[in-house]
């Protein structure tokens, strides 16, 4: 896990076509360790994991406001930073000037996030007044410039709310609707770890939406993932139960953290992990001789600071991490059921004839997920529940969506085997075209009636793409307007 500046840096174009870097983020960076040193170290780390400790309890304890995703990544972040860098200023440290430290530092992650999205070519950079480009500096470059996102940055934001994962004023707006249902899901969560028939398979299953939010929303790219990195959990941590037992063994306080002796802490790690105990030290415990593991368990002046909230978020965000397998299977499980009964009631509240798994006889490979006809239009129909994933807001991944949907058509399925992008040859949604146009009368469609046989791939989320060889690509909320 690295927590240096990333080299992701805009470029400003001018007339002529020559390129200056916009290197606001680096010096924002430098600007703040500057600042950041001259805290007393010991007393900032605490105050900072207090705060985000209290900021997990209000989202978990309370009728909740949003998790703002990018201030959790900050306290995380910025404590392993701390505990990396050498110093011991003589600024005493308190809740006031710690949480300007977090804004300041969460403003510096906005800025690499937004450098993302220029990279990325989902935003723009716009100048707010005219400037002379030679003789731009850096405090320009942060007062005339501003991120402006473009259309392709819409397909994000859909599929992200899809996935319950908001802008800010859209989460205010969804936490005042879901105040009810959010208490009945806190308290089904927490009891359901503590009881004898905890289940991870069935937990996976209850709790999919709410883990795959957790998950795919603080891995959305690289700077968060590399935050929130937790792949040397495996192979020590049998299960995600486990550091919610650790951390249950010492008591929640109210109003304040629950700071241990390191010498108490091991002797929880041995009841926990048994022969473990000291991998699962390396792996959990951050300090200033291991600060490359995420700062779960702090350890501050000989005493571990633990945060009950906090561990269960990182519970939460362990289940596809750790039961990868079991986190797939219920993901393919909901595919087939966005194949079957999610499609065919979306169809028909729309009003459409709806025919599904429509094979052909004479050539067992040709499967049509269903045909769907609505004044005069014959739909062959290809669901496919592709959406929200890992590192979501890097084109790469906008990219392989694209070149799956566009697979679906051209008869082409891509697959990794033995660590290689594999190429199969499959019937295309074309041939399928044309076999309904000839066999539309078998499943039971007037060949009189219907004047037009047209192609649709609906997926779970936002397309990146709309149409491909006449083939519309819709999501599924998008079929009423299917036409």
């Amino acid at each position: 896990m690295r927590f240096v500046p990333i080299n992701i840096v805009g470029t400003i174009m001018s007339g002529e076509g020559d390129e200056k870097p916009l290197s606001t983020v680096l010096q924002c960076y430098e600007l703040f360790l500057r600042y950041m040193r001259q805290f007393k170290k010991t007393r900032l780390i605490a105050h900072i994991v207090w705060q985000r400790d209290k900021y997990a309890r209000r989202y978990f304890d309370n009728y909740p406001e949003p998790l703002d995703l990018g201030t959790i990544v900050a306290f995380s972040y910025l404590i392993a930073l701390l505990m990396k860098e050498d110093f011991n200023g003589t600024i005493e440290a308190d809740e006031n000037n710690t949480l300007a430290l977090v804004r300041s530092f969460s403003d510096y992650l906005g800025l690499l996030t937004a450098h993302i999205y220029l990279r990325e070519e989902y935003a723009e950079l716009v100048a707010t007044e005219p400037f002379t480009f030679s003789s731009l500096t850096p405090r320009d470059e942060l007062r005339k410039f501003i991120v402006i996102y473009n259309e392709d940055y819409v397909p994000l934001l859909r599929t992200f709310a899809n996935n319950e994962i908001y802008t800010d004023l859209e989460g205010h707006k969804k936490t005042e609707e879901y105040r009810q249902e959010w208490e009945k899901l806190r308290l089904k969560l927490e009891s359901a770890p503590k009881q004898a028939s905890y289940q991870p398979r069935k937990f996976i299953k209850t709790s999919y939406e709410l883990l795959n939010s957790f998950y795919c929303g603080l891995l959305k790219n690289v700077v968060y993932a590399n935050t929130f990195d937790l792949t040397n959990y495996g192979g020590v941590v049998r299960e995600p139960l486990q550091i919610l037992r650790l951390a249950s063994g010492f008591a929640a306080v109210r109003e304040t953290m629950t700071v241990t002796p390191l010498a108490t802490f091991r002797e929880g790690l041995r009841h926990v992990f048994k022969g473990k105990a000291i991998d699962a030290e390396s792996i959990l415990l951050c300090s200033s001789t291991n600060a490359d593991t995420f700062p779960l368990f702090p350890l501050l002046a000989g005493n571990v600071f633990i945060s009950h909230r906090m561990t269960f978020m990182i519970f939460l965000l362990l289940h596809p991490i750790l039961l990868s397998e079991y986190f797939h299977n219920e993901t393919v499980r909901r595919s087939r059921e966005l194949e079957t009964a999610r499609a065919k009631d979306a169809f028909e509240k729309a009003g459409f004839k709806w025919v599904p798994n429509v094979t052909d006889k004479r050539k067992a490979t040709l499967e049509i997920d269903g045909l769907a006809s609505r004044n005069e239009t014959l739909f062959v129909v290809e669901v496919k529940a592709r959406g929200l994933t890992t590192f979501y807001e890097h084109r790469n991944r906008r990219e392989q969506l694209i070149r799956d949907l566009r697979g679906t058509v051209d008869g082409k399925r891509y697959k990794m085997k033995d660590g290689r992008l594999v190429k199969e040859k499959v019937p295309s949604l074309l041939e399928k075209i044309e076999y309904a146009k000839l066999n539309m009368s078998k499943h039971g469609f007037d060949s009189d009636l219907v004047k037009t046989v047209r192609g649709v791939i609906v997926i779970r989320d936002f397309p990146p793409i709309t149409d491909y060889k006449g083939v519309k690509v819709i999501g599924l909320e998008d079929v009423p307007s299917l036409e």
